[in-house]
């Protein structure tokens, strides 16, 4: 018996119980776990571990050499070096990875798929159209392995959109927008205009006097 079940445990009852305090827990577990009252799966299996815990601790001698066998397998757990246990280390998440990558308009517009290799694995990314520059997008368990059994790390996709640079890009409606012409503007329009008639209102009343 290197290491002995718990009986105590299975029983829910103290290293000190008494007999009676021993009797009444089976009692009350084989009322729980008895397959002809409990028809759940693992019920009669559950008995039988009852059935042990009971016949080991009813019987005075059975019950101090278990007693006896179960302080040498708890002395032993405690006494083995550290590096003799079994996984001594708690299990770690995985690193995350970080990618940047660059999109055309075009596709940023229509969305695209990305091909990317991380720690020698294909992933395939799928961008949504419309997607903004500096969006991040995340890969949920795609990043390095943990240790010990830890989950893996995430990938974070960060991505960049070139625009042209001989046009503004509307973002609201994703559509081109030819830019505006700063040689010219509507003021300058307007104030030729209104000299032009100024001039020939001046002129009306000497033509008019010439012709008299």
């Amino acid at each position: 018996m290197a290491n002995p079940r718990d009986y105590y445990d299975l029983l829910g009852i103290r290293r000190s119980a008494s007999a009676n305090e021993i009797g009444g827990a089976f009692r009350r577990m084989s009322k729980a776990y008895h397959p002809d009252l409990n028809k759940s799966p693992g019920a009669a299996e559950r008995m039988k571990e009852i059935n042990e815990a009971y016949d080991t601790l009813s019987d005075p001698q059975k019950r101090a050499a278990y007693d006896s066998e179960l302080d040498r397998a708890r002395r032993t757990r405690t006494q083995t070096p550290h590096s003799w246990r079994e996984n001594p280390s708690p299990p770690r998440r995985g690193p995350d990875v970080r990618i940047s990558v660059s999109l055309a308009w075009e596709e940023a517009l229509y969305g695209t798929e990305l091909d990317l290799f991380v720690n020698g694995r294909r992933l395939v990314v799928d961008i949504p159209g419309g997607i903004d520059d500096g969006t991040t997008l995340r890969l949920s368990g795609q990043g390095e392995q943990g240790a010990n059994g830890g989950r893996p790390g995430d990938v974070f996709v960060h991505v960049r959109v070139e625009y042209p640079v001989d046009i503004y890009y509307s973002k609201e409606y994703y559509k081109p927008a030819p830019k505006p012409d700063r040689k010219r503007s509507d003021d300058d329009g307007c104030s030729w205009g209104c000299a032009a008639i100024g001039a020939v209102l001046l002129l009306i009343p000497l033509w008019i006097a010439s012709g008299c």
